[in-house]
Parts: structure tokens; C-alpha cells; sequence
């Protein structure tokens, strides 16, 4: 993986990696296909070729309302080899599994990604019962090349 641990911010917490039922966290395979992003209770789909942008700032693909996340904080790329994840130069920058994201690295299943004190969970669309019942659900459309 093309992370390096470093020291978290006092301002971000750790938490615990999830684990996806069926799949043991240190097995998990790439995401590959179109995906869904959970974010503070919303569920965003992204298809294969869909770039989409997370952060604070209003013309940001996937609004964090966070004091502790950049404007442009955060990139997603699905590709047809994976989900791509590139830290936009953000100040707090993205963590995965706890590391520090230094350059961009394709993410896998069961990853848990922290964005200042934002959650955020990336899933297999495809995965049977991936999609939480009661959660509204929005789809984010190719917007640049791959």
C-alpha cells in the first residue's frame, strides 16, 4: 500500500477499522466497479469513470460540512481497475486505516477513510445489503476522463 503511518493530528480522532460482514478486514480485496461513498448518513453512487471531489468548499461533488476539512479536500477516481484516492493537497489531510494518505493509492474493501472528523465509507455497489435501508441515496455522474 502507498501510505506511511505518521503522527495523527490532535484534532483527528483514530477509530477503529470496520469490517464488512464476510470479509476478515486484513483479506479484503479491491473495490472494483461502481461504488457507493457514505458520508454523514447520505449515500453518494459512483460509476466506473466518475471523478468526484469531497470537501468543504460549495462546488465540491460531495459536500463536508466539517471546520476541519479543506474546501478541496479529498479525490475519488473509479477506474476500471479500482477506486483511486488522492489527498488535494488538503491542511488536515485523509486517513486511511489510521495512515496518513501520502500519495494516491487504490482503496479496498472495508478501508476506513477520516477526513478531519468525518467519517467516510466506500462500498462495493454490488455487495448484496451494502445499501443501508432508510438512507437517501444520490448518484454522481461521469464528470472527467479516466
Amino acid at each position: 500500500m502507498n501510505i506511511e503511518r505518521k503522527d495523527t493530528p490532535t484534532a483527528t480522532p483514530l477509530v477503529a477499522r470496520p469490517s464488512l460482514p464476510g470479509y476478515p478486514p486484513s483479506r479484503t480485496g479491491l473495490l472494483i466497479g461502481s461504488v457507493q461513498v457514505l458520508v454523514r448518513g447520505e449515500i453518494f453512487e459512483l460509476d466506473i469513470g466518475t471523478v468526484c471531489v469531497l470537501g468543504r468548499g460549495q462546488f465540491c461533488d460531495i459536500v463536508v460540512p466539517d471546520v476541519l476539512v479543506s474546501r478541496r479536500h479529498l479525490e475519488i477516481r473509479v477506474l476500471p481497475t479500482g477506486v483511486m484516492l488522492e489527498d488535494l493537497q488538503s491542511r488536515n489531510g485523509v486517513y486511511v486505516n489510521g495512515a496518513r494518505l501520502l500519495r494516491p493509492t487504490l482503496v479496498r474493501a472495508g478501508d476506513h477513510l477520516l477526513l478531519g472528523t468525518t467519517e467516510v465509507s466506500i462500498f462495493s455497489s454490488s455487495s448484496p445489503g451494502s445499501e443501508p435501508r432508510g438512507v437517501p441515496l444520490f448518484r454522481i455522474r461521469k464528470r472527467g476522463a479516466t
